[in-house]
């Protein structure tokens, strides 16, 4: 009998706007007051729309309802087909459960399936992105690394 990965325990879907302390929480949490203000600001952004604005997305426990982690990703102003991915906190009792690769792969899924062709980023954690096709582009020190995945070739759009 097969098992079920742990990441199957989550479900991942659209914000509400009673989301928001929680996410805000877990940046604060993880990062502090500043990181918060700022996502607080890309979570209202999100909900405004436009064509740029953060998309956001809530991973629950299926069994709990708890609000395990969340996501974000936008459309980059820099080239057609670029998606920055600006957020990922996970709430620390659901660290290492797989929560952080559905996310991920959640993302690079809905780049793919709006078009995109290369994903930015910058973290603390380039390991793990390596897993995703991931590479260092630059040290901006501190431990903060900047990182691009191509996923197709880019087109000037």
């Amino acid at each position: 009998m097969m098992q079920a990965p742990e990441n199957a325990a989550y479900r991942v879907r659209r914000p509400q706007y009673s989301d928001m302390d929680a996410c805000v929480r877990l940046v604060h949490e993880n990062w502090g007051g500043v990181s918060a203000d700022r996502c607080f600001k890309q979570f209202v952004e999100g909900f405004q729309g436009g064509e740029y604005a953060p998309r956001f997305f809530i991973a629950d426990h299926v069994t709990t309802d708890e609000t395990a982690g969340f996501c974000a990703l936008r459309k980059s102003m820099l080239m057609g087909g670029f998606w920055e991915f600006i957020w990922v906190a996970l709430a620390k009792g659901h660290q290492g459960r797989g929560l952080g690769t559905l996310l991920t792969e959640h993302r690079l899924n809905y780049v793919r399936d709006n078009g995109g062709t290369s994903v930015l980023l910058v973290t603390q954690k380039p390991q793990y992105f390596n897993r995703f096709g991931f590479l260092t582009d630059r040290d901006h020190g501190n431990g903060w690394m900047a990182m691009s995945c191509q996923l197709q070739p880019a087109g000037m759009k």
